[in-house]
């Protein structure tokens, strides 16, 4: 249950969406639950950079 006055619904949404980023969870598939037009528009939702995509894939070791 959210609590705070100020956090709504898409708070909760896009906090989960950078959560799963966070956890590993292909943005391919972010995208997808969250309905985006392209992973392009996730990234910008979920404000990720280059940098954090490149650092993903060095800690994968891809």
């Amino acid at each position: 249950m959210v609590t705070e006055k100020n956090i709504s619904s898409h708070s909760a949404r896009k906090c989960r969406g950078r959560a799963l980023w966070e956890a590993g969870t292909p943005i391919e598939t972010i995208s997808k639950m969250l309905n985006h037009s392209s992973p392009a528009v996730t990234m910008t939702y979920l404000d990720i950079i280059q940098d954090e995509v490149n650092q993903t894939y060095y800690e994968l070791n891809i």
